[in-house]
């Protein structure tokens, strides 16, 4: 609960700095830099499928060393870790290179480029940026797998204040993007750094190992990495060519208005990351210690939860999404109805998964999984493509929707159920069902009355208010007799009882 509340409270910190950033950029450049920053951030993104998604077999084997406190293995993992990682680096470097040639490519006006912007090394400052981060990864994955994520979000929470406030002064008085973007990698490769020496220090007795992986350990390593290698090719796809696509077939004014959009649905991802995924390293100490049963009772009830949140996220991003982006950065800047839906539909699958991620990883059922994310990630290129040019912005995402219908929303629990828990998803799928009708079915109708009330930030403010509390009254009435809101509830009231009394000194 402690590492959900300070993740929790970081990740609202980072959305509110990130608002204030984003408005002074907009009053000082145009959009079109911001469809070169989105734009360029993708390319990037695809580099990181040079680790060819080894990270996540390496950090799969750490719950277990890490529960029975054993160094000298924690210790191996990590050495072979770093060496893969240097390795990793170079290939970033190499490839991001090669790819300076082509970057009007994906652009499909050069006249949308601004006329101050050197493309060229607008991309390079990004690229180091992204290469920077493999120097210190790999410590980052030990805090997390000992769940201390929570510790890593407190200092990036620092990290990313400086940054804006070193990125928003030199934007007031320069004017310039390039110096901009280079404050920002100054700041971000600063942070990892210190996130990294910070984990050395805690687990100096780790890193004082020298020894490595011996050739089985390594093997095995390698052949758990060709099922996360599809995962990683197909996830990277999948989260990764968006802006892509909206530049090249739209142009970068689109991707500057979606840009708006992405921000505050990767905030409200984060935040509901930082308190559902803090959960993959607990749910890796309960795969290793507890029976069928005993893991099914914790997946049922953080499922729900996870339904929950992306039910009330949802519904409140649909009604409150347009008439915030109209009041913080002028009408011109809105997305029609059908990519605001699309948008939506796409957060809501994305983020009813969460915990399905997370167990599938800590209980190694990623490896049974191969193909799906390469299925996956190939449906969404090519409807989106088509879509695109059939109903324009909407269509990129309506492809990520249609992707994620047709595999991995079934694909997931399916495999949990069949290989774990040896039962029937029954109960899965009604809760499933349940809870995707109440999110459009409350928020279309919250969307109908509360959104024309809106004219100013303080109704807005009041609106906000009104939505959230209709919204979890009606989700209180419907699931008010179910199993998991029972258990769920008494242990909120556990906690607060708790908090009470370590505050005033006795319960209530």
């Amino acid at each position: 609960m402690r590492i959900a509340s300070v993740s929790e409270i970081c990740a609202i910190v980072n959305l509110i700095l990130g608002f204030i950033y984003r408005t002074v950029f907009l009053s000082i450049l145009s959009v079109e830099y911001l469809g070169i920053n989105g734009l360029f951030t993708q390319i990037l993104s695809l580099l990181s499928l040079a680790d060819l998604g080894i990270a996540n077999a390496i950090t799969f084997r750490f719950y277990k060393p890490i529960k029975e406190g054993n160094i000298i293995q924690v210790g191996k993992l990590m050495n072979y870790f770093k060496k893969v990682y240097r390795i990793i680096l170079a290939a970033v470097l190499a490839i991001g290179l090669s790819l300076c040639p082509f970057l009007r490519f994906f652009i499909k006006d050069a006249s949308e480029i601004p006329k101050d912007v050197n493309l060229y090394v607008i991309y390079t400052l990004f690229l180091v940026q992204s290469a920077s981060s493999y120097l210190f990864a790999y410590r980052q994955a030990l805090l997390t797998a000992d769940q201390k994520q929570y510790k890593i979000s407190l200092i990036q929470m620092a990290g990313s204040f400086f940054r804006y406030s070193a990125q928003m002064a030199f934007l007031v008085l320069t004017h310039n993007f390039e110096i901009t973007i280079a404050v920002n990698i100054l700041f971000t490769v600063s942070t990892n750094a210190v996130i990294s020496l910070y984990a050395k220090k805690k687990y100096a007795p780790v890193f004082e190992i020298r020894e490595t992986l011996n050739k089985e350990e390594r093997k095995a390593i390698l052949h758990d990495t060709k099922a996360c290698m599809c995962h990683k090719i197909g996830g990277v796809v999948l989260n990764s060519t968006d802006n892509i696509i909206l530049s090249k077939f739209v142009g970068l004014f689109s991707v500057g208005l979606y840009s708006n959009y992405s921000m505050i649905i990767s905030n409200l991802s984060l935040l509901a990351n930082q308190i559902l995924c803090n959960s993959s390293a607990s749910l890796g100490n309960a795969c290793a210690s507890l029976d069928s049963d005993g893991r099914y009772r914790i997946y049922r009830n953080m499922t729900f939860l996870n339904f929950w949140m992306a039910s009330s996220l949802t519904i409140c991003l649909y009604v409150l999404v347009n008439p915030f982006i109209r009041l913080w950065v002028g009408e011109s800047m809105l997305l029609n109805e059908l990519t605001v839906i699309s948008l939506c539909a796409q957060f809501y699958f994305e983020l009813i998964r969460l915990v399905n991620i997370s167990y599938t990883s800590a209980d190694g059922l990623f490896v049974m999984d191969i193909y799906r994310p390469l299925i996956e990630a190939g449906i969404n290129l090519i409807v989106s493509i088509l879509l695109v040019n059939a109903i324009g912005i909407a269509g990129v995402f309506w492809g990520t929707v249609i992707s994620c219908l047709s595999t991995v929303t079934w694909r997931e629990p399916y495999l949990i159920f069949k290989y774990d828990f040896k039962r029937n998803a029954g109960e899965y799928i009604r809760t499933f069902f349940l809870f995707l009708i109440l999110t459009g079915g409350i928020g279309f109708m919250l969307k109908i009355i509360i959104a024309p009330l809106i004219s100013n930030f303080a109704e807005w403010l009041a609106c906000a208010v009104l939505t959230v509390a209709v919204s979890q009254i009606l989700l209180v009435l419907v699931m008010r007799r179910r199993y998991e809101f029972v258990y769920l509830k008494h242990m909120v009231n556990v906690v607060l009882k708790k908090t009470v009394k370590k505050i005033f000194g006795r319960e209530i």
